[in-house]
């Protein structure tokens, strides 16, 4: 058992647009959308090239967007009026499975923005959708989904809605939760069958599959807002917390577990498969140790309360023998002598780790180099 490939499989993103380099280059696709609705295109489309481009424009537009442009490697829904982003993305992407194998979302984005330059101004992005997945060769396993999954909700375990879907006698797959933020564990060679995508076995042959074991795939579909929560805005930050999105989505969201006799279910031992799915985070790149921004300033605003109380009563105490200024004077530097204090700081970072689930925090290498005598020069 082992995992095949690591990556993005799906990615939908919104780019701001200031203004259109010139606005006549529009009439091109109204010509062709025009011919699309013809019958004799029986409402497929009508080919174009644009920029450098070959699509497919649609002979109808969807939810405020004029023109939509189709290819093998990206869906462009264009709004005619730039606005800046201001009451929606004027340009609405979404990248093919394919070509983000083939490129990588860095690419692919990179390569998609060159020609969104040719003309447009572009403002913002904002990310809409991402999907990220793992490939186990591992043949199909059976989970019982009333006794097995378990999820952390609002600071408790609890039951997540699941759905068990079969082939005939065999599981072909799960799916686990529902709107932001869903998780699937599927059989992808069957999968692939189905859908007759021959292209993706060749590219787990390449990354190392035997070709005789079977396939399984943990994926997560992740919304904007889910996204928003774990801090991602741009493709660049999305890039950024990936590794993170992915501990987030199978430590704390989402767990297969040996069911055992403990009534608290965090104690449940974590079936094989799934560990390995937990601590390939690493393939997704370096975790930051990024908490979900709710939650953590929720934690933070409560711990800052209960020590503004703790304050007041030591000022309190203090000020019956010292007088309130000179009781303020010596918290102040009793706490200022704390905060200095080594022992605190090695607290501090063990409880970092433990927060976000990780053997050493995210800022070790940045630490050590201030140890060796380094000086930071910004933030």
């Amino acid at each position: 058992m082992k995992v095949i490939q690591s990556g993005v499989d799906s990615l939908v993103v919104g780019f701001h647009i200031e203004s259109y380099l010139d606005i006549d280059d529009f009439q091109a696709l109204a010509d062709a959308k025009a011919l699309a609705g013809a019958k004799m295109f029986d409402s497929h489309g009508k080919g174009i090239e644009w920029f450098g481009t070959e699509f497919i424009v649609k002979p109808r537009g969807a939810s405020g967007y004029e023109f939509i442009l189709v290819n093998d490697d990206v869906r462009v829904c264009v709004a005619r009026e730039a606005r800046g982003g201001k009451v929606m993305p004027e340009v609405f992407v979404t990248f093919s499975s394919q070509y983000l194998w083939a490129k990588g979302v860095t690419e692919a984005v990179a390569l998609f923005k060159q020609w969104l330059s040719r003309w447009a101004v572009m403002v913002g992005e904002k990310v809409s959708r991402a999907d990220l997945c793992q490939d186990l060769e591992l043949d199909f396993p059976e989970i019982d989904i009333k006794r097995e999954v378990v999820t952390y909700a609002k600071g408790k375990v609890a039951w997540v809605e699941s759905q068990h879907y079969v082939v005939g006698r065999r599981s072909s797959g799960y799916m686990f939760g529902s709107g932001d933020l869903v998780g699937r564990f599927y059989d992808k060679v069957l999968e692939v069958k189905k859908h007759q995508k021959e292209y993706v076995l060749d590219g787990l042959r390449t990354n190392g599959w035997d070709g005789d074991t079977g396939v399984s795939r943990a994926e997560f579909q992740c919304r904007r807002k889910f996204l928003k929560l774990m801090g991602v805005e741009t493709v660049d930050d999305l890039i950024q917390r990936l590794p993170d999105i992915w501990r987030y989505c199978t430590h704390d969201w989402l767990r297969v577990c040996v069911p055992g006799s403990a009534t608290n279910q965090a104690r449940w031992v974590v079936r094989e498969f799934w560990k390995l799915l937990q601590n390939s985070y690493s393939l997704f790149g370096q975790a930051l140790g990024v908490l979900k921004m709710k939650v953590k300033q929720v934690r933070y605003d409560h711990l800052l309360t209960g020590l503004r109380g703790y304050m007041v009563s030591a000022g309190a105490s203090l000020s019956s023998g010292l007088g309130i200024e000179q009781a303020i004077f010596k918290l102040r530097s009793d706490l200022r002598a704390m905060w200095c204090d080594n022992e605190l700081r090695s607290d501090i970072l063990a409880r970092q780790c433990s927060m976000a689930n990780m053997e050493r925090p995210h800022t070790h290498l940045v630490d050590a180099a201030i140890r060796m005598g380094a000086i930071p020069v910004g933030v």
